[in-house]
């Protein structure tokens, strides 16, 4: 080991300068490495750290390895903290942060018993660790609990006296002026093993497999702006700022993505600027953020959410099994900032550690710094790799492959690439000349080969080629009124299935400078297509045909829930059924949704909408839709009083007793002129002579009755029909009535009365009560009415919002829809 620096002249030592050294030899180098990297051992666990402080209370490097007996087991806890920019925050992390953990772990115990599952440990991590942090954000902002705009009135003074304390800035400031990463490993009685990290410090898990070979994983995550994944997170959370990552750094500050304080990233830059700057004056972090702090304008831009790995380590029995953490300052020894280099560097570990013999942290960090030789591991990169990997960053085919890892793809490699890459070039090339760029179906032609491809791919294009193709097929169409019935066709059935399968595909999108005779054309194309494609026997919302047309509403009643309303007044089944298969296939419209909602290109899609959104019902409930199916309805019958007039009538006229009751012979004196002698009917006959679909206004004009008595009111009225009073649904109670009676009786207590024969007085087999024998049992008739009162009306409400909300898919009553 050596302490200076090298002399280019004469190719030795020198002791000049600004650094002396002094040339170690064993036992000595060993000895000062170990005293200079504070090694220590506890139980299994074997630690070193090693800082350019040789003074222990400024490392802000911070280690803890603890065992707890919590529910009678063991659970085991090795953690390691990076400090950065103090120690404050790091002291702070490594002795209340574990003790936290233990604190949140002892409570799930004691209620569980000792038992619990991954996932719930996963979840205590995640949560402890972040709610810690945010614990230290809140003790700085409680402090001046007016936020940005009360600290932008205040004064230096004000500032000042809150954020000191005798001369020296507040704790809690002083925590979230520096900052540390966290990387913890629990191992719980059960041999599970389960990694927190946050930050860009390192977990290394090797195992030997059974031919003597170590099996090396990595189960941290690299929180820094190297990493691709953080930096794409962070660009979504703050898209409008191009420099949220600057030069690989957070606001181009910190290295770290993810840590534990640093407020100065996670709280808005007044804080800074006032707070911060007044509280400690001579912080090393104010030294580094003048830049920082003008980027600095949707805070956080660190996260204190931890990445969680789970390993069963049961799964490997009784294998050797080796566990590494580090912090980043072992990674920057070996320069292992690539995925691939940082995998050599992680298997090389655990050769070392696995080599044998005491103290293998030191064996590691000696290997790191160069070895016996003092020169570096073999598969440290050179000054022109570190050149050419970073050309390889900047290249197209690293910028691919790393959208392919984000997407969940594997990575393609270079030959694949560069194909890929000829092949487009030539896709998008420009043609040297029009010739064979020109769509003959559609008449346009085109300059480019891309834009040819486009409208071949297109779905106009596509269209009209299905039209070629129909008007090829049959030149000269069957009338629309004049297709042949499914008996009358002599076709196979093959071959009216393909025919079927090309007419579905024809639909209603046409140009906008078309002819009105090109419209109608693909009017009468998408009627054909739908009249030959739904018979009366095949099903509305699905591709099934059915023997019989009963067969056919049998299978839409039973599969689809299908009802017909006012089933007894309809009049032409068969017809209804044709209109709504046509409305379905020619319009592509759905029969509930009756147009109100989006629009279909397709049979498949109205279908497929129709059966998810359990929209296979007739619309019925307007008034628009009820005329729009009027002609395969009879609702004549519907009118009892009318039909009761007509028959009355009738009777008459047919036995002849009005023959002559409508005239009247009456005396004229000569000389008057008379041309005609009416007479006039009283006011119950007239009644009696008012057509028979007489209809006349209610209580105002905003009210009609119908002639069977029943009354509808005006739209503009809704509100009002709609709103239910209690009482107003059933007839109102006579107060003197002997159930209201019994009632008021058994509601004082004073009366001690009971109903009789075990029942509930007005709620039960009669309204005959009797005398309590006792207090005690008019007491406990009193309770019987209270409780039964207090059911009734729980099971009321259930039976109204059950009601309400009925979407029961298989029953519906249609005199409920």
């Amino acid at each position: 080991m050596f302490q200076g620096r090298k002399a280019e002249s004469n190719n030795g030592w020198e002791g000049s300068g600004p650094w002396p050294y002094t040339i170690l030899e064993e036992p000595d180098l060993t000895h000062h490495i170990e005293r200079l990297a504070f090694h220590s051992t506890q139980g299994s666990v074997d630690c070193v750290t090693f800082q350019p402080y040789p003074d222990p209370d400024k490392n802000q490097d911070r280690h803890v390895v603890k065992e707890w007996v919590l529910e009678g087991q063991v659970w085991k806890i090795y953690s390691i903290f990076d400090g950065h920019a103090g120690h404050d925050a790091v002291n702070y992390t490594a002795e209340y942060l574990p003790a936290l953990i233990f604190e949140k772990l002892s409570d799930i115990l004691k209620v569980t018993g000792g038992g619990i599952l991954p996932s719930r440990v996963i979840e205590l991590l995640q949560g402890t660790i972040s709610a810690f942090d945010d614990q230290m954000t809140e003790g700085v902002v409680s402090l001046f609990p007016g936020g940005v705009e009360a600290i932008a009135k205040m004064t230096d003074d004000e500032i000042r006296a809150i954020a000191t304390v005798d001369g020296k800035p507040h704790l809690d400031i002083k925590r979230c002026m520096s900052g540390t990463t966290v990387l913890i490993a629990l191992v719980d009685p059960v041999r599970n093993l389960y990694v927190a990290s946050v930050g860009d410090c390192q977990a290394v898990l090797g195992v030997k497999d059974d031919t003597g070979e170590w099996e090396t994983s990595i189960l941290s995550a690299n929180h820094n702006g190297r990493d691709l994944e953080e930096v794409l997170r962070l660009k979504v959370e703050h898209p409008d700022e191009d420099q949220v990552v600057l030069d690989d750094r957070v606001l181009g500050g910190i290295a770290v993505t993810r840590a534990i304080g640093d407020q100065v990233y996670k709280l808005p830059a007044e804080y800074t600027k006032r707070i911060f700057t007044i509280a400690d004056p001579s912080a090393y972090i104010l030294t580094r953020v003048t830049d920082v702090l003008p980027r600095n304008l949707t805070p956080p831009y660190l996260s204190n959410v931890p990445d969680v790995r789970y390993v069963d380590l049961k799964r490997y029995e009784d294998r050797e099994a080796i566990l590494i953490l580090a912090s980043d300052g072992l990674v920057d020894l070996y320069d292992a900032y690539d995925s691939e280099l940082l995998k050599k560097a992680t298997d090389n570990w655990v050769k070392i550690v696995a080599e044998g013999g005491d103290k293998p942290s030191l064996r590691l960090l000696r290997s790191a710094m160069g070895g016996d030789n003092l020169e570096k591991v073999s598969f440290w990169i050179t000054a022109e790799m570190q050149d050419e990997q970073r050309e390889h960053y900047k290249s197209d085919y690293h910028r691919y492959n790393m959208k392919r890892r984000v997407a969940g793809l594997p990575p393609v490699n270079a030959d694949n690439f560069n194909e890929k890459v000829l092949q487009r070039r030539a896709e998008t090339a420009i043609m040297s000349s029009a010739k064979g760029s020109a769509c003959e179906v559609c008449g346009k032609s085109y300059t480019t080969e891309n834009a040819y491809r486009s409208h071949v791919n297109s779905k106009k294009h596509k269209e009209n080629e299905l039209r070629a193709a129909f008007r090829a097929a049959a030149p000269e169409p069957e009338p629309v009124n004049q297709l042949p019935t499914p008996e009358d066709s002599g076709e196979e059935e093959n071959d009216t299935e393909i025919v079927s399968e090309k007419l579905a595909a024809v639909t209603l999108n046409v140009d906008a400078d078309a002819s009105e005779t090109e419209v109608n054309l693909t009017i009468d194309e998408k009627i054909a297509a739908a009249r030959s494609k739904l018979k009366p026997t095949q099903c509305l919302f699905c591709a099934d045909a059915s023997e019989s047309f009963e067969d056919n509403l049998t299978h839409m009643s039973l599969e689809h829930s299908f009802f017909i309303p006012d089933a007894e007044y309809l009049i032409d089944l068969t017809g209804l059924i044709t209109y709504l298969g046509e409305k379905i296939a020619v319009g592509n419209v759905c029969i509930y949704c009756n147009g109100k909602g989006r629009e279909f290109r397709t049979l498949d899609a109205v279908r497929k909408h129709m059966v998810d959104k359990v929209h296979c019902k007739i619309a019925y409930e307007a008034e628009a839709d009820r005329l729009e199916l009027s002609d395969y309805y009879d609702f004549t019958s519907s009118y009892p009083e009318a039909v009761r007039n007509r028959k009355s009538k009738k009777s008459k006229d047919a036995t002849g007793e009005n023959e002559n009751e409508e005239w009247e012979d009456m005396e004229v004196d000569e000389g008057e002129d008379v041309d005609e002698i009416v007479e006039e009917d009283s006011e119950e006959d007239s009644d009696d002579d008012l057509p028979d679909n007489q209809i006349t206004y209610g209580d105002s004009h905003y009210e009609l009755v119908l002639p069977s008595g029943a009354r509808i009111g005006h739209r503009s009225m809704r509100r009002y029909y709609a709103q239910s009073f209690p009482g107003s649904r059933g007839k109102p109670e006579d107060p003197n009535s002997g159930a209201a009676l019994v009632r008021r009786l058994l509601a004082d207590k004073n009366s001690a009365l009971v109903p009789m024969r075990g029942g509930f007085g007005a709620f039960g087999s009669g309204t005959e009560v009797v005398k309590a024998r006792n207090r005690g049992e008019a007491r406990e008739a009193g309770r019987h009415v209270r409780e039964f009162r207090d059911q009734k009306r729980r099971e009321d409400f259930k039976t109204k919002v059950g009601f309400i909300h009925n979407s029961q898919k298989h029953f519906r009553d249609p005199l409920l829809q």
